[in-house]
């Protein structure tokens, strides 16, 4: 996330702008056989990539999960 937001900042100092970070909890694949865990676990990392959008001056998703 923070390399891409190094992407997009150095985009937007070359005149492009209006880009918003692609990266999410999505696209990450984790194997977790217990079924408390794997959800505790989606929660976790939803919370911190809504504390850095937040954090980054990329506002909240509006339907974060």
């Amino acid at each position: 996330m923070d390399l891409e937001k190094a992407v997009i900042t150095f985009a937007a100092t070359g005149g492009l702008s209006g880009f918003f970070p692609q990266v999410s909890p999505e696209q990450l694949y984790g194997m977790e056989l217990d079924p408390y865990a794997h959800e505790l676990a989606q929660v976790v990392v939803w919370i911190g990539y809504i504390q850095w959008l937040y954090d980054n001056g990329f506002g909240v998703p509006s339907a974060p999960i």
